[in-house]
Parts: structure tokens; C-alpha cells; sequence
């Protein structure tokens, strides 16, 4: 929903979280980039395979618990990486480096 933020679902819960303030340069890859900040907290968490040893799940008995404070989290830190974005030309995500230093986990 770009500027008017997002929604996410889970088990019952839906928690809509507002996009963050935002000098809107190039809003190329901004869809990336909120998928690739999703993707860096779930890895984050622990909640992904392994990318080097190509076995099963880190935890395979974890899935990203479905209350509003975790979904809340999640997408407040995806909207920011995309919030970055559109902030520069061209689909040009942030560095880790230019994320706010308790990122993914902005409390």
C-alpha cells in the first residue's frame, strides 16, 4: 500500500502498521525491498534454513509467532529498508550499516 503502510495477517491476528516518514525520491524497488527486510528479520530470528549447510530449518519447530507486537516488528522493520529505498534513485537498498543500529528489532 506504499505510503499508506501495511497490513499483515496471521492465525486471527491482523495488525495494520503505518509506513514510516518518507522523502519519496524513486519508488523503484520498493516492493523488493520491503520483501528483503521481511526475509533479513526472519533470518534474524532464526526462522530460516541454513543457507550453507542446505539441511532443514534452523529451528524447525519455530514459525514467526502471530501476535501483534512480533507482526508489528516485522513490519516496521521491512517498511523501513523500503522506506530507505525510495529515499535515493533508483532500486538501491540500504546497507545494513545505514539501518538504525537495534534494526530489526525497533523498539
Amino acid at each position: 500500500r506504499g505510503g499508506e503502510g501495511a497490513t499483515a495477517y496471521a492465525e486471527g491476528v491482523r495488525l495494520d502498521v503505518p509506513a514510516p516518514p518518507t522523502a519519496v525520491i524513486d519508488t523503484v524497488g520498493a516492493g523488493d525491498a520491503l520483501m528483503a527486510g521481511l526475509l533479513a528479520v526472519l533470518f534474524e530470528w532464526g526462522l530460516t534454513r541454513d543457507p550453507h549447510a542446505g539441511g532443514p530449518p534452523i529451528r524447525s519447530h519455530s514459525r514467526v509467532p502471530a501476535t501483534a507486537e512480533r507482526l508489528g516488528t516485522l513490519l516496521e522493520a521491512g517498511m523501513l529498508v523500503a522506506a530507505e529505498t525510495v529515499a535515493r534513485r533508483g532500486a538501491n537498498p540500504p546497507t545494513l550499516d545505514e539501518l538504525p543500529q537495534d534494526w530489526p528489532d525497533l523498539s
